[in-house]
């Protein structure tokens, strides 16, 4: 893997097209027909049927069975809003909505209980159901092959810091495509690796700086090994990408001191994924930093140069930015200072123009790849008040503000092709359990009763005109 520096190419792709104009003027920003509107989920956030139908267990339902108390109010996984009972009822609720697409991860332990080996047929045969049921209502999958639920079998085994789980990937890689890729055309390799403690849970070397470089060395190739398999599988039909959280890293101030440990951790948060995945390369801040450059496992920039094949897109998750300054004792002297803004229940600041810089960076720095943004929402404290977590206005706002920022993009040239809004059903939001609202569709988790809320009908008719206000 060459050091040279990427080329950053700070000037504006495009200018505004005359009719992008005349919309605005207009009072609304129109998107282009073959724009994908979606929302996201994920299979251990939705799904339950933890014990249904041959599933082994994932490091989620491991932990809750050792410890249910590191879950808010000892909240499980097992059953959360039941999709794998409910899919039907579910997908014609995104048909009603006008969804073109739905991004959904494949449970790795329930087509394949140890991690390797035994496939489960039951387990696959569930995704097969799936996929066909999405596209009879007219909506295109988008599939992850890793969202956080790594098998049981393969963290006793290791998990991402066993060479071998590069292997497992891949097998478990091919298996999906040979059995679905004649019907899905969009697929994702991995979810947000950046996300240490979610990514990879449970792993004694999230705080430990070497073994995390050995997961991120792992994580790498896994990925470059799906998408090699995806080539070979494929044969140019489809297309395969991974999904990363981008945090648009602000300097706290005009020091060159706050803008330099800025730019080290957007190189950490971010830049360390999209290099190599990219343009096969690695950022040369990191290298030549003390703290992180000395600590990289042998042969890592080798290894990842080697085995380096280009994907089609990128996914990009935002919900937040973040603001650093130096600090001459904080890891890679830097330290994320508290932005003064408006947040959701959740934490995440609130800057949909956020999004807009993370998009055009990605732009700019990478020659203009095909981007999806796939996730981006706000979430709600689940013990409001019942009315106001129906009545939630304000989580249309925040859908027309980032999908204005969206337009904007594509305006200045960026190749953004579809926008999923994180999510349709409230979901199962890891340690924090049922504790977060984030869907357009409340779950009653006694009941399993599904109910639209206010944002559920806004997103619907954004849909329908293809534009917002």
């Amino acid at each position: 893997m060459a050091l040279k520096e990427i080329r950053r190419d700070e000037t504006a792709l495009e200018s505004p097209s005359l009719s992008a104009r005349r919309e605005k003027a207009q009072g609304r920003f129109v998107f282009p027909e073959s724009f994908q509107w979606g929302v996201a989920s994920s299979a251990f956030q939705i799904e339950g049927g933890a014990q249904a139908d041959g599933r082994g267990p994932s490091v989620w339902d491991a932990a809750w069975a050792r410890d249910a108390n590191l879950f808010y109010q000892r909240h499980s996984p097992a059953v959360a809003a039941d999709f794998y009972h409910r899919y039907r009822e579910d997908v014609a609720m995104m048909r009603e909505l006008g969804l073109t697409s739905f991004r959904y991860s494949i449970s790795w332990s329930r087509v394949m209980p140890d991690g390797r080996g035994r496939v489960n047929e039951k387990g696959m045969a569930f995704y097969e159901r799936l996929v066909d049921c999405l596209l009879e209502n007219g909506i295109e999958p988008l599939l992850d092959l890793y969202h956080w639920d790594l098998p049981q079998a393969l963290a006793e085994n290791g998990g991402f810091t066993n060479d071998g789980i590069v292997a497992d990937f891949e097998a478990y890689a091919t298996l999906c495509y040979q059995r679905l890729s004649d019907r899905v055309k969009r697929w994702s390799t991995l979810n947000e690796p950046s996300a240490i403690d979610h990514y990879n849970p449970f792993c004694e070397g999230n705080s430990d700086i070497e073994k995390r470089q050995i997961i991120d060395r792992n994580s790498l190739l896994m990925h470059f090994a799906a998408v090699r398999a995806y080539r070979q599988h494929d044969r140019g039909h489809g297309k395969i990408g991974t999904v990363i959280a981008y945090v648009p890293v602000y300097a706290a101030s005009q020091e060159q001191a706050d803008i330099e440990a800025a730019q080290r951790q957007q190189a950490h948060v971010t830049d360390r994924w999209l290099d190599p995945m990219l343009a096969g390369q690695y950022p040369a801040v990191l290298l030549e930093h003390p703290h992180y450059g000395p600590k990289l496992p042998k042969n890592f920039l080798r290894d990842c140069g080697r085995a380096y094949v280009p994907m089609d897109y990128v996914g990009l998750n935002y919900y937040t930015p973040a603001v650093v300054g130096y600090s001459a004792d904080e890891f890679l002297n830097s330290q994320g200072v508290k932005p003064f803004a408006a947040q959701t229940d959740y934490g995440f600041v609130i800057y949909p123009q956020g999004l807009f810089d993370s998009v055009m960076t990605v732009s700019r720095q990478y020659n203009n790849p095909q981007i999806y943004i796939t996730e981006n929402g706000m979430a709600h404290e689940g013990t409001r008040p019942e009315k106001e977590l129906m009545e939630d206005d304000d989580r249309s706002a925040y859908i027309r503000e980032h999908l204005r920022e969206v337009h904007r993009c594509l305006r200045a040239g960026a190749d953004v092709r579809g926008y999923y809004l994180w999510t349709l059903l409230d979901t199962f939001e890891s340690v924090n359990g049922y504790r977060y609202r984030f869907g357009l569709v409340n779950v009653d988790f006694q009941t399993l009763q599904r109910t639209r809320r206010k944002s559920w009908s806004y997103y619907q008719r954004v849909i329908h005109h293809r534009a917002v206000e």
